[in-house]
């Protein structure tokens, strides 16, 4: 077929091969720098591609030869402030290792991702064993938090709960604090934070003959004005919280109903991304968790280290205390200045309850 001139529109590589009556992956073996075309025909492919001020696509060119270093990270829930200090924290130190990061929202849109453009490796946040066998993904697969073990299907950074639980609960019972709940917002969450985190504090009551104040629904409350009704009636000392934007929204409440937080009921949050003087937390580093990430990412590129397993160790938030004995109960209570946090907005806040 002889060659055809290309008429004013787009310039495709295919009408740079079909003018220059060569095959289409000759052209772009001739873009591709691939030395095994003989230079005269690289010369009229050039000619022509020149005179129609065609430029090939590098990012296409890369989905081609599968050498765009794409990564597809799934991280849920991305409005909150710690998954979304985290996906930041991923974001850049990925970046400045040359890859290209892809946000996606479920798993659908990591194969979908994965599939089209060749994605070398995958991020994911809490993922089930199902969901790593369902990727389609022939590059290394980083889990972050994993909801249940699939040793030889994927590296995993592993979070210590149970240290952090444990040293807690252990402090808060050594204060005479016996009435402890657990307040999870919303009550979707409940099997998860249980299994992560509340089941080492579960396990330590139950050592010293104890249980968790329990809601008129369950075992767990999931209404803040249930946990402001039951401090009122003094049947509750302390509240673990899912997190720390929970454990906020439920000092805002108490504060409105005149009770105080730490000096009345103690409040426990997780994740540090609020760090006020009366709160106590479980503080999670973005950044070092991104840079543990990277570092199982690397290994598995490597071939060094496969299928690792790591331990991400949190750090605890607890204010220095003194106490002085309430005359009412004849149990220790904090002598802390009131802290109030009325410039904490309680509407920015009902955007940050779901982790």
């Amino acid at each position: 077929m002889g060659a055809k001139m290309i008429t004013k529109r787009a310039v495709t590589l295919s009408d740079i091969a079909q003018e220059a009556n060569v095959a289409i992956k000759t052209a772009s073996k001739v873009f591709n720098g691939d030395k095994t075309v003989r230079s005269y025909i690289k010369d009229h492919v050039l000619k022509i591609a020149g005179r129609h001020n065609y430029r090939p696509n590098p990012i296409a060119q890369a989905m081609r030869m599968k050498s765009l270093k794409i990564v597809s990270v799934s991280i849920c829930e991305l409005g909150t402030p710690f998954l979304g200090s985290l996906f930041e924290n991923l974001y850049t130190q990925l970046n400045e290792k040359g890859f290209l990061v892809v946000p996606c929202s479920h798993m659908d849109a990591v194969n979908n991702v994965n599939h089209s453009l060749y994605a070398c490796a995958t991020v994911i946040g809490s993922p089930k064993k199902e969901d790593v066998r369902r990727l389609v993904q022939k590059g290394p697969v980083v889990a972050i938090d994993a909801i249940e073990s699939f040793p030889g299907l994927a590296s995993n950074l592993h979070f210590d709960f149970q240290t952090p639980y444990t040293e807690i609960t252990k402090r808060i019972l050594s204060m005479g604090l016996r009435k402890i709940a657990v307040h999870l917002a919303p009550i979707r969450s409940i099997e998860h934070n249980y299994a992560r985190k509340f089941v080492h504090v579960d396990s330590l009551l139950k050592k010293a003959g104890l249980s968790f104040v329990a809601s008129n629904s369950g075992k767990y409350f999931d209404d803040s004005n249930a946990v402001v009704a039951a401090c009122k009636k003094r049947k509750i000392e302390a509240v673990f919280c899912q997190n720390d934007a929970v454990a906020l929204l439920l000092m805002v409440e108490l504060q409105r109903n005149g009770i105080r937080a730490p000096e009345d009921v103690l409040l426990i949050g997780c994740d540090g991304t609020y760090l006020p003087d009366n709160l106590w937390t479980i503080v999670f580093d973005t950044r070092k968790i991104a840079a543990m990430t990277l570092q199982l990412l690397m290994d598995e590129f490597s071939g060094k280290e496969k299928h690792k397993i790591a331990v991400y160790k949190p750090s605890l938030h607890i204010p220095n205390l003194t106490w002085e004995k309430n005359r009412e109960n004849n149990r220790p209570r904090q002598a802390w200045p009131s802290t109030r946090i009325s410039s904490v907005k309680p509407v920015l806040l009902l955007n940050l309850y779901k982790k």
